[in-house]
């Protein structure tokens, strides 16, 4: 016997997503900042410079900011990059 099915009183509130939170920490100020990608195998044959501008952390720019509020459904402050819609201030 079959039975039909009624609409759940108990609704679950939207999830944050979760690889967003495990890859970068909110500021006290609201900002994201994450650690900068390319550092972790084959970096070998690099120059110096290049792994040098590699080190320290991106703070997310204004239109990163809009996707990942979204995702995290928490509000983001953009970085400060003086134009709009940069990728991001480069912090160490």
């Amino acid at each position: 016997m079959a039975r039909l099915r009624t609409k759940s009183k108990n609704t679950s509130k939207p999830k944050p997503t979760k690889g967003v939170l495990k890859r970068g920490r909110i500021t006290a100020s609201g900002k994201l900042r994450f650690s900068r990608q390319g550092k972790q195998k084959l970096n070998g044959h690099e120059r110096g410079e290049t792994l040098q501008d590699r080190r320290g952390y991106v703070l997310v720019g204004s239109h990163s900011a809009k996707m990942v509020s979204r995702q995290l459904k928490r509000k983001i402050v953009p970085a400060n990059t003086g134009q709009p819609g940069g990728d991001g201030k480069t912090t160490r």
